[in-house]
């Protein structure tokens, strides 16, 4: 993990502190702690839905002159899905986190507890997901349901739901690139190692394959938790941190596939 994916700014995190405390925000406290009783997070559903939609329409059969006409035709698809999903509004600040998010440009905002917190996370998939167990996409799935509507109790409650965004969404991912890395790697330009997915193993290969579904994976949860932090700093309401959050993991997620 980067630097550059755990970027810190104290100006912002002071503004988010003095932003809750203020009593205009009443509409957003009373949302965080309907958020709090009521934690229905739909974000890895959502997102493992805009993967097949991606896939489906930029990839599958589809033949480029050059990386960067594949590129374009991504994001297109990518920026459709997202502009059909009736949970998504300020669809122009939207589209530009998805494609930072997806060109790998962006710039974040997390707190060092919530850095500790999906480093914790980022460690039990590397241990989780290898070229030996067959069932460790079942295993993350279940732990990661079995976990998201407790989150540390240290955290601030907006962190609290970026974490929960982002535990949603290590158990969809890891789901979905479990069954369809290999077809994303056969169907893009950057064939060759990976377009063998179907002929079975051979030496070395397993092991490569599967550090680069945990690359994805990580870069999928990662995302989606930056994208909730940013959902607060814009407006702090349910809306605002499921767009961000949806759209930014979907930009990581298929940037860091076809890229790895």
């Amino acid at each position: 993990m980067t630097n550059r994916a755990f970027k810190s700014i104290p100006f912002v995190m002071l503004f988010l502190a003095i932003t809750f405390s203020c009593s205009e925000k009443e509409e957003t406290i009373d949302d965080q702690t309907n958020i709090k009783n009521n934690p229905v997070i739909t974000t890895g559903k959502l997102h493992n839905e805009g993967l097949a939609y991606v896939y489906e329409k930029s990839l599958l059969n589809q033949h480029y002159d050059s990386d960067s006409d594949m590129n374009e035709q991504v994001i297109q698809d990518g920026l459709t899905f997202l502009h059909s999903n009736n949970e998504i509004i300020n669809s122009n600040v939207i589209d530009e986190m998805f494609v930072s998010h997806y060109n790998g440009t962006e710039e974040t905002v997390i707190s060092e507890p919530l850095q500790i917190e999906l480093q914790k996370l980022i460690d039990y998939v590397d241990q989780a997901i290898t070229e030996t167990n067959e069932n460790g996409d079942q295993e993350i799935f279940e732990y990661s349901q079995s976990i998201i509507n407790t989150p540390p109790e240290h955290l601030d409650e907006f962190e609290k739901l970026a974490w929960q965004h982002a535990v949603d969404v290590m158990g969809y991912s890891t789901k979905y690139w479990y069954e369809y890395y290999g077809d994303w790697k056969a169907e893009t330009n950057l064939k060759g190692e990976f377009s063998i997915v179907s002929k079975g193993p051979k030496k070395g290969w397993w092991k490569k394959f599967w550090k680069k579904v945990k690359k994805v994976v990580v870069a999928d949860f990662i995302g989606a938790a930056e994208g909730a932090v940013d959902g607060f700093i814009r407006g702090g309401n349910r809306s605002e941190v499921l767009s961000s959050a949806l759209a930014t993991g979907v930009g990581s997620s298929i940037g860091a596939a076809i890229k790895n």
